[in-house]
């Protein structure tokens, strides 16, 4: 009989069928010809085959299975019940840049919003109450931001092995391989399966987390003093330039936003 596989390979392979049915539900969404792609209907399910799958990825075992049933539940309400709002926002402009602005600034918006109500959820379900203390946030946050932006990392390094080979094979007059990594059916499926492998290592791997998340903020703890006393000092020049200057640049909000996520 062969050996039985363990909670942690028995994870593994949920998480890569998960990664797997991501990469080939986008796969038919984008190149559907039935769907229009401005169409309302299709940013709902987009935004939904987006976010849900990953959403699942993290969830898997890290929370109670009833937790994780109403949050999966609620995430693909809110994913397909704000992109069929965006789509149908966006439709109404007729100029392709708009559009495409509109679309980036939903799915990022949406990934702000799902980033938080996860690390909520998640962080309330450790500690079996509604609101949890500020240390299980704390290092629950950063172990998803962590986990996300190593995944981002391993998907890229990925990425450059494939195109890589592909250049090796090019020098010797083969141009199959490169062919194969640019066909939609290979490059999505390949793109959310590395990320469901990076997603499951870098949970199931906590030391590397924990190292990265320290090494984050200690360069971090040094950067604070120089931020805080460009903010102060700009806080204390605007007592007298004023603030019409600030808003005749017709961007101030973005850059104070930024400053702020900065601090």
């Amino acid at each position: 009989m062969p050996p039985q596989a363990t909670p942690a390979q028995r994870l593994a392979q949920i998480r890569i069928v998960i990664g797997l049915l991501q990469g080939l539900t986008l796969y038919l969404l984008l190149d559907s010809p039935s769907l229009a792609k401005g169409a309302a209907l299709f940013k709902a399910l987009l935004a939904t085959a987006v976010f849900m799958p990953t959403i699942a990825i993290l969830s898997a075992g890290n929370l109670r299975p009833r937790t994780l049933g109403v949050w999966l539940v609620a995430c693909t309400a809110i994913c397909f019940g704000l992109g069929f709002h965006a789509g149908a926002r966006e439709a109404k402009s007729a100029q392709s840049f708009y559009l495409w602005i509109g679309e980036l600034g939903s799915l990022a918006s949406l990934a702000n919003l799902l980033f938080i109500l996860h690390a909520l959820i998640a962080s309330g379900d450790a500690d079996r109450r509604p609101i949890a203390s500020f240390a299980t946030y704390f290092d629950i946050t950063w172990k998803l931001g962590t986990q996300i932006a190593l995944a981002y990392l391993f998907v890229g390094v990925f990425w450059g092995v494939l195109w890589l080979g592909a250049e090796l094979f090019k020098l010797i007059k083969l141009t199959f391989f490169a062919n194969t990594i640019k066909q939609s059916w290979f490059w999505i499926p390949a793109t959310t399966v590395a990320a469901s492998v990076s997603l499951h290592l870098t949970d199931a791997r906590a030391a590397l987390v924990r190292g990265a998340r320290t090494l984050t903020l200690g360069m971090l703890s040094w950067l604070m003093p120089i931020m805080t006393l460009i903010a102060a000092g700009f806080l204390v020049a605007l007592l007298f330039t004023g603030l019409q200057p600030l808003w005749n640049t017709r961007f101030a909000t973005a850059s104070l936003l930024i400053a702020s996520a900065m601090l």
